[in-house]
């Protein structure tokens, strides 16, 4: 019986040692487990912060599209209203012409350099 004890106390040495390995490498995982946990935590951070920041350049950007629509429109406006300007003065360069022509102040009213003002009741 002595060997029967003898190794029975070598395995209860080897389940000690096993044990401690054990131990030890838990408390290790433990340890990379807390670490990237934290990990994770700090990117989650991050990523709240860039979703946040998209969010903020998304809404700048509809704004200045936004801006750039009223522009365009109010542009769109602007030409119509020179348009219309520039078709009034030729309409009236057209008119003063015709009345130069008909005054009888020759090839000077073709290049409208005649300006005699309209005589008062004259349409």
């Amino acid at each position: 019986m002595p060997w029967n004890r003898r190794r029975a106390r070598l395995n209860e040495i080897q389940l000690q040692r096993t044990n401690g390995t054990l131990s030890t490498q838990l408390l290790q995982l433990r340890e990379q487990l807390r670490n990237k946990e934290s990990y994770a935590a700090g990117l989650e951070i991050l990523l709240r912060q860039r979703n946040e920041r998209i969010d903020q350049l998304t809404a700048q950007v509809d704004q200045l599209r936004e801006h750039s629509r009223h522009a365009d429109e109010k542009a769109e406006h602007m030409a119509m209203f020179v348009g219309l300007m520039l078709d009034l003065n030729d309409a009236a360069a057209a008119k003063q012409s015709v009345a130069c022509v008909m005054d009888g102040h020759g090839p000077e009213a073709r290049t409208h350099q005649c300006r005699i003002p309209a005589v008062a009741g004259r349409k």
